[in-house]
C-alpha cells in the first residue's frame, strides 16, 4: 500500500511540475504573405527544363546508337577475319597433307 501511495505522489508531482501551456498562442498581428508566382512563368520554366532534358536524352540515345553501330562493325570485321583465317589454315593444312602423302 505504501508503494502505491508513493507512486501516486510521484505521478501527481510530475504532472503538476510539467510546464504545459493549454492556452492557444495568438497569431502575429501582421501576417506576411508572399506574392503568388505567376503560373504562366512556372509553366514556361517547366517547359524549358523538359526541353533541355529531352535534348540531353536524345543526345545520349544517338551516342549509344553510334557506339552500338561501331561495335557491330568491329564484330563483323572480326568474324570475317576469323573466317578468312579458318579457310586459309584449312587450305594450308590440306596442301601440306597432300604433299606429305606424296613424299
Amino acid at each position: 500500500m505504501k508503494i502505491i501511495l508513493i507512486t501516486l505522489a510521484f505521478a501527481l508531482l510530475s504532472v503538476t511540475s510539467t510546464s504545459c501551456s493549454l492556452k492557444a498562442e495568438e497569431p502575429p498581428a501582421t501576417v506576411e504573405t508572399s506574392p503568388k508566382p505567376d503560373p504562366v512563368k512556372i509553366l514556361e520554366e517547366r517547359i524549358q527544363t523538359e526541353r533541355e532534358l529531352r535534348v540531353e536524352a536524345q543526345q545520349e540515345a544517338s551516342d549509344e546508337a553510334l557506339l552500338r553501330e561501331r561495335w557491330q562493325l568491329a564484330s563483323i570485321a572480326l568474324c570475317l577475319l576469323a573466317l578468312v583465317a579458318f579457310l586459309g589454315g584449312t587450305t594450308i593444312g590440306s596442301r601440306g597433307k597432300r604433299h606429305a602423302a606424296i613424299a
